[in-house]
C-alpha cells in the first residue's frame, strides 16, 4: 500500500508499518527530522463523585488521549482522525 492511496477494505495494521517491520522500534520516540516530537492531549471529566468537602477530596472518572504524528509509519492521506479503540496486540 502507498502513501496516499485509497484502501477499499479496512486498514491492516502490517499496510502501515515499513516494508520491514524490524526496522520499526516501537521504543524510540517518532522524529521528524531532528525536531522533537508535538505529542497532544486531550482531557475530558466524565464525572465527579463523592464529593467531600471537609477532607476536600473528590472521585473523578476523566478520559484521558494523546496523538501524535509517527513519520515512520505509512498512513494513508484519506485517514480520518478520529478515536479508535485498538486492541492491546498491537502493542507487541
Amino acid at each position: 500500500l502507498a502513501a496516499g492511496s485509497v484502501n477499499d477494505g479496512p486498514l491492516e495494521f502490517s499496510d502501515i508499518m515499513p516494508d520491514n517491520p524490524r526496522d520499526y522500534d516501537k521504543m524510540a520516540p517518532p522524529k521528524g527530522g531532528n525536531e522533537p516530537t508535538t505529542v497532544y492531549f486531550h482531557v475530558t471529566v466524565m464525572s465527579l463523585d463523592s464529593i467531600d468537602e471537609s477532607s476536600m477530596t473528590y472521585a473523578a472518572d476523566i478520559f484521558f488521549a494523546q496523538s501524535w504524528k509517527d513519520w515512520r509509519l505509512r498512513l494513508p492521506d484519506n485517514m480520518t482522525h478520529e478515536y479508535r479503540l485498538l486492541p492491546v496486540n498491537w502493542l507487541k
